[in-house]
């Protein structure tokens, strides 16, 4: 589940700021809107990518095998 919304919200930066760079040229209110909309997709993203490393360290911590 965690990984489909992490592949969601790629591509819908990716989408977002190539639809930002196309409509620079044409209206730029809305292309204002999809610059936020790629920074807030880029922080979320950034916070789950953390929040997962952080969840698989707390999982070696309890799955170390190094002292056999």
């Amino acid at each position: 589940m965690s990984d489909f919304i992490k592949y969601g919200l790629i591509a819908s930066a990716i989408v977002a700021q190539i639809s930002f760079l196309l409509l620079s040229f044409v209206q730029r209110s809305i292309s204002w809107m999809l610059l936020i909309l790629y920074i807030l997709f880029l922080v979320v993203l950034i916070f789950l990518f953390i929040w997962d490393r952080l969840k698989e360290k707390k999982e070696e911590k309890y799955n170390d095998y190094r002292d056999y």
